[in-house]
């Protein structure tokens, strides 16, 4: 049995934890529009986990190097690229005080973080969607790249 390969580990596929090369941040950016695999990715970000590979029926994963590999029904991952229901329940990861300003126009979004108690703008995510601007920049905030 072959040891599986984390998403992203490939030369050809940008890693989903980091922020370099293409990263997950990036890959976010650069979408036209949410899907399930950005899902799994941002929720693998968010929770610290190594994404594997989608098995038809969900997403393998483990929490740390030395973990089982584990399994999450696509099902019950957040369509966090897609709804915005579901990016704004990342919010509660941001630290206290930032907030959120969202700006939809045709065919682009922007999400501005502002430091709530200076009135200071940190970050600017412009992506295709609201909910893929929203998660950029949550995981910009949080260090989750």
């Amino acid at each position: 049995m072959t040891t599986p390969t984390p998403t992203g580990s490939a030369p050809d596929q940008p890693s989903a934890q980091t922020g370099e090369g293409g990263g997950l941040i990036a890959r976010l950016e650069a979408a036209g529009v949410g899907s399930r695999e950005l899902d799994a990715a941002v929720w693998a970000a968010v929770n610290g986990y190594e994404l594997f590979e989608h098995d038809g029926a969900g997403w393998r994963y483990r929490m740390h190097a030395t973990d089982i590999m584990r399994h999450e029904r696509t099902g019950y991952i957040s369509p966090y690229t897609t709804s915005l229901d579901a990016a704004l329940s990342l919010a509660e990861r941001v630290g206290f005080g930032d907030c959120f300003d969202i700006q939809i126009r045709p065919g682009t979004a922007r999400v501005q973080r502002f430091d709530g108690l200076m009135g200071v703008g940190r970050t600017t995510e412009d992506c295709a969607t609201a909910p893929l601007a929203l998660c950029a920049a949550i995981l910009k905030a949080t260090g989750d790249r």
